[in-house]
């Protein structure tokens, strides 16, 4: 059995990461020695949580330090969750130049109007 959430500091200041905790072991059924727990964010957010973790008993916690966009995978089945390496996030100012190839001069336009 796996479980996964998203928690972000606001979750953390409110309490809602300890009362998941709580839900998470009485759905289950099982002790939090028994669980691991993955970390993924930025290395303050990993800070943060460190405090909250440090209460708790679980078997294994790994951490994974991200910066800008990443994205996570979770496989309920296999009880596996990916990460991606970070993404740099383009500059939305930025001038992408496009070659439309077509043999349809009205394609060809149509295309040029939509991508302007």
């Amino acid at each position: 059995q796996s479980i996964g959430v998203l928690v972000s500091t606001i979750d953390l200041k409110m309490n809602h990461f300890s009362k998941f905790l709580d839900r998470a072991k009485s759905e289950l059924g099982v002790d939090l020695s028994t669980l691991t727990l993955k970390v993924v964010g930025s290395v303050s957010f990993i800070q943060t949580l460190k405090i909250e973790i440090e209460k708790l008993s679980f078997s294994d916690i790994k951490y994974v330090e991200r910066f800008g966009g990443f994205e996570v995978i979770y496989h309920p089945s296999e009880g596996v969750l990916r990460v991606s390496k970070s993404i740099e996030l383009e500059d939305e100012n930025k001038i992408v130049k496009v070659l439309i190839v077509d043999d349809s001069k009205t394609i060809r336009n149509l295309l040029t109007k939509m991508l302007d």
